[in-house]
């Protein structure tokens, strides 16, 4: 887990050098995490697609519901409440958008997946 974290804050100009590390030790810290195990068990996740799910949320018991998961992802639209009107916007910004991201490629391998 702390190599996910120090190869996203640690730039170096040998930038090969740290993927190199990074790529080899990458499933091995993944296999050793009882979670990031079970994470690899859903189509398309891997190890680093775990190991960054893992440093993200941490325990995910610490949402009582999946709303507020959705939400703390920023994964849930903007709401403009007046009176009796509602409009939905965009996705919110808030959150790590690098997990973001790696959830919107899970959602497209998914259903790239089921179309063949």
């Amino acid at each position: 887990m702390r190599l996910v974290i120090c190869v996203f804050l640690c730039r170096d100009s040998d930038g090969r050098q740290i993927d190199e590390v990074f790529q080899k030790r990458n499933p091995e810290e993944a296999t050793d995490d009882k979670q990031c195990t079970q994470l690899q068990t859903i189509p398309g996740v891997g190890p680093f697609t775990a190991l960054l799910i893992k440093a993200d949320i941490g325990d995910v018991r610490r949402f009582e519901h999946s709303s507020q998961l959705i939400s703390y992802l920023g994964l849930s639209p903007r709401t403009y409440q007046s009176g009796d009107s509602c409009h939905y916007g965009r996705l919110g910004n808030w959150g790590n958008r690098w997990l973001r991201y790696a959830i919107g490629l899970l959602a497209q391998r998914v259903a790239h997946r089921d179309e063949h």
